[in-house]
């Protein structure tokens, strides 16, 4: 799937796999959720842990909802960390981009320099992101 199509609650997914958690996607009454199984060290007042596990409910606006391509108290804290601008390109779309010592994945690709456009502020910053850590495409293995 390319990363310039991701959206929603796959990007969400996607996002939440950069941070380099060991993630088990499942699906519950047809929403995308995770089930984190690292120790967390990244803003747990969004999650909710039970039985040894940490769940979160990607895509969505309710209580232990993982969504940074959503809502800025997650985003904004992806875009100050990792240095990513966001600016309008050309309007109404956004354009997010970011330089990183890390190579692009797609050796095609600048290596340093990472760019995505979205319809919002946040889905181009976190599709940038992923960019940044998968390429142009990520596998299609939640559909």
């Amino acid at each position: 799937m390319k990363v310039s199509e991701l959206s929603g609650a796959l990007l969400d997914y996607w996002v939440a796999r950069t941070h380099g958690w060991e993630i088990d996607p499942y699906r519950q009454n047809h929403e995308l959720q995770i089930r984190i199984k690292d120790p967390l060290t990244y803003n747990p007042d969004y999650l909710h842990s039970q039985d040894g596990f940490t769940y979160a409910l990607c895509g969505s606006n309710r209580p232990y909802s993982y969504s940074p391509s959503t809502d800025w108290r997650l985003g904004g804290v992806i875009i100050e960390c990792d240095r990513i601008t966001v600016s309008d390109y050309p309007a109404p779309r956004w354009r997010a981009m970011f330089n990183t010592p890390r190579p692009h994945p797609d050796p095609k690709r600048n290596p340093s320099h990472h760019c995505y456009d979205g319809p919002a502020p946040l889905i181009a910053a976190m599709r940038t992101k992923v960019s940044a850590h998968y390429g142009d495409e990520v596998p299609d293995e939640l559909s």
